[in-house]
């Protein structure tokens, strides 16, 4: 195998992006990353035992096409209107659907399972969090 000399590296880890502007609006595709918990193993339990969906968007086109903006929803009581509200526009979003349309056919594809998310591409409004962990830099979120 061969070895790299790494000590003229540029120190610091990640591809050097600056974040995406906040309020960009992009078109991006939504990918599940399962954690083996809830239903059919798509979510994620955190150690609180709170119950997550841990997702990747993949922006499609324009200038920031193919970078990632990672979004966790959580699946708790307080924050589930939250996270409902959010994947009903994603798949409104994914359908075509009008947010007034209450049609047999519209409700029809509003019933989805966590699996059939996993792949739809949406319209999504990118923001920068604003209360980062502390030490780490503010990050992309979906808005």
């Amino acid at each position: 195998m061969s070895t790299f000399d790494l000590n003229a590296a540029e120190t610091g880890g990640g591809g050097g992006y600056e974040n995406i502007p906040a309020g960009t609006v992009a078109r991006a595709v939504l990918t599940i990353r399962p954690g083996g918990a809830g239903e059919d193993g798509w979510l994620k339990q955190a150690n609180n035992g709170t119950l997550m969906l841990k997702t990747e968007w993949t922006i499609t086109d324009g200038p920031y096409a193919r970078r990632k903006v990672f979004h966790t929803f959580f699946m708790s009581e307080k924050a589930m209107p939250i996270t409902m509200r959010a994947l009903r526009a994603a798949i409104e979003g994914h359908h075509g659907i009008r947010p007034d349309d209450m049609s047999e056919a519209a409700q029809a594809k509003r019933r989805v399972s966590l699996g059939q998310l996993n792949g739809i591409e949406a319209c999504v409004l990118i923001g920068v969090e604003k209360k980062p962990q502390e030490g780490r830099d503010p990050e992309n979120e979906i808005t």
